[in-house]
């Protein structure tokens, strides 16, 4: 395949059709900065200000894992609305009153448990922001590997590998794009990361993730409607838009099993 050609053709379909996760993803939750007057425009965010966005971001990322963009998007503007999402906030919230807040996202009451302690470790080793550093992030409660290069490309615009979510590892295997032994997304990231040029390693997880969450769905990808369908190697030319499964998806450690 010329992935060249399919990433080219990628970037124009998502160009002109809006997804979930443009609007409601981590990126759209780090965009925000509640604590700064929507009027006020300011070149510079103080030390404080970054520290507290960046929980945000990390916060949207610990909550996202087996949780669609508008819930944890959703979830995330009611913690924020509800006591300001600052780590010393969770910390002062009862847990009872987290879970209310956090309900609707899954596995909330394992992620209240990680909260409440990445919120303590935050400020008790990092002095209320969190950490910069991919070790660092890893090594939280209910961090993993997607959600630590996440962030750091989000909030220090730092690349040292690819994001692989559920689209990714899904449609990396119906592109050919990594072998059957890439059976989890951790394996598929480090797959991606032996042939992909580094200058492509931020882009590909949002540019596939819409693309999964408009065209190449899981359970019916429309193949019959799809811009991409003469470049795929698994494409199904059918009326019902259905498609044999491709490698099974085994869950990694990311915050739903650390």
């Amino acid at each position: 395949m010329n992935w060249g050609v399919l990433l080219e053709r990628l970037r124009h379909f998502r160009k002109s059709n809006i997804a979930p996760v443009d609007t409601m993803g981590i990126e759209a939750i780090a965009s925000m900065n509640p604590q700064v007057p929507r009027k006020v425009k300011k070149a510079k965010l103080s030390a404080e200000e970054k520290g507290i966005k960046d929980f945000h971001t990390l916060v949207g990322l610990m909550l996202s894992s087996q949780t669609n963009d508008k819930i944890t998007s959703s979830t995330v503007y009611a913690l924020i609305e509800d006591n300001g999402l600052t780590p010393k906030s969770v910390m002062k919230l009862s847990e009872k009153r987290l879970k209310e807040l956090i309900g609707k996202v899954g596995f909330f009451n394992r992620k209240t448990e990680y909260l409440k302690k990445v919120s303590s470790i935050i400020l008790e080793k990092y002095g209320g922001s969190p950490p910069d550093t991919y070790e660092n992030l890893i090594a939280l409660p209910g961090v993993g590997n997607k959600m630590a290069h996440l962030f750091l490309q989000v909030c220090h615009n730092k690349v040292e590998g690819i994001s692989v979510d559920v689209h990714l590892h899904r449609i990396a295997h119906r592109w050919k794009w990594v072998d059957a032994n890439c059976s989890t997304p951790d394996k598929t990231a480090l797959g991606l990361q032996r042939w992909l040029p580094k200058k492509h390693w931020r882009e590909i997880n949002p540019l596939v993730v819409g693309f999964g969450q408009l065209m190449c769905t899981a359970q019916a990808p429309k193949c019959d409607i799809c811009p991409l369908a003469d470049l795929c190697p698994s494409v199904r030319k059918s009326t019902s838009h259905r498609m044999n499964k491709t490698v099974p998806i085994k869950k990694d450690r990311e915050s739903s099993e650390k």
